[in-house]
């Protein structure tokens, strides 16, 4: 669990923010409720990243890496950027 709370605390700045927060909160009530280790597995960090990218928040994906891992998505910002009409 103190694994979790520091990547969340690297890429969102305090606990209880953000969508992977929300997300990794209800894969872990989920995996209590079946009685199941309360820990967050590569699948389960790997589904939360593949929620943010099913509801767009392609950014926010591209944010984490780079605030987590230091590691840039290749090609991020070179194309027109996203306008709202």
């Amino acid at each position: 669990r103190a694994s979790m709370d520091e990547w969340l605390v690297k890429i969102n700045l305090q606990l209880g923010r953000g969508s992977e927060f929300r997300n990794s909160a209800a894969i872990l009530e989920k995996k209590a409720e079946a009685g199941q280790e309360e820990v967050l597995s590569f699948e389960d960090f790997q589904e939360c990243y593949m929620s943010e990218l099913r509801e767009g928040k392609f950014w926010g994906v591209h944010h984490d890496l780079q605030q987590a891992l230091g590691c840039p998505v290749q090609g991020a910002g070179e194309g027109p950027s996203f306008r709202a009409v």
